[in-house]
């Protein structure tokens, strides 16, 4: 099978999710916030040496709330969840083929997210940064979306901290 091989996690960063090859959990790669190419290649961030997989195989782009999957043009392709895909959104428990290669994404930031959304919590996501090919300005459709201001959260938080504090107070 494959040879493990560490991610390159950045300095001080925690491991925020794991890549399980097959159900062995000592073939697990740690991985946090970032890119990572999936390949046989010797500079891949995650080096799998199996015969199905190429060697710039796929991009993983993992991100506190779940993880995205791309294709690299690989000789066998992707399938997730049993299906074939060039992209794919990741969730916690995913299952991802690289011909008969089967990697199991663990991550529990996105299995939270997915509890708070299904119970109808409201949750704030961050927007993915685009890819270089679609920042391309002559392919813009219009100016970039305003970023929400936070100016009128923090002044209701900070009159309700008034109103606790002055409720405190006062007799």
């Amino acid at each position: 099978m494959g040879r493990r091989r560490e991610a390159k996690l950045p300095p001080m960063a925690k491991p925020l999710a794991r890549l399980l090859e097959g159900e062995d959990p000592s073939r697990a790669h740690a991985l946090g916030v970032g890119r990572y190419v999936l390949g046989r290649d010797p500079d891949a961030d995650l080096r799998i040496e199996h015969p199905d997989v190429s060697r710039r195989h796929a991009r993983l782009e993992v991100f506190e709330d779940g993880a995205e999957l791309v294709d690299l043009d690989s000789k066998n392709g992707l399938r997730v969840d049993g299906r074939a895909c060039t992209r794919a959104r990741l969730r916690d428990g995913s299952r991802v083929e690289l011909g008969e290669l089967s990697l199991t994404l663990h991550h529990p930031g996105e299995r939270v997210a997915a509890l708070l959304e299904r119970e109808g919590e409201v949750t704030l996501r961050r927007p993915r940064a685009q890819p270089a090919e679609a920042a391309d300005p002559s392919t813009a459709a219009g100016p970039a979306p305003r970023q929400p201001s936070l100016a009128l959260p923090l002044t209701f938080a900070a009159a309700f901290a008034l109103l606790v504090v002055a409720s405190l107070l006062l007799p």
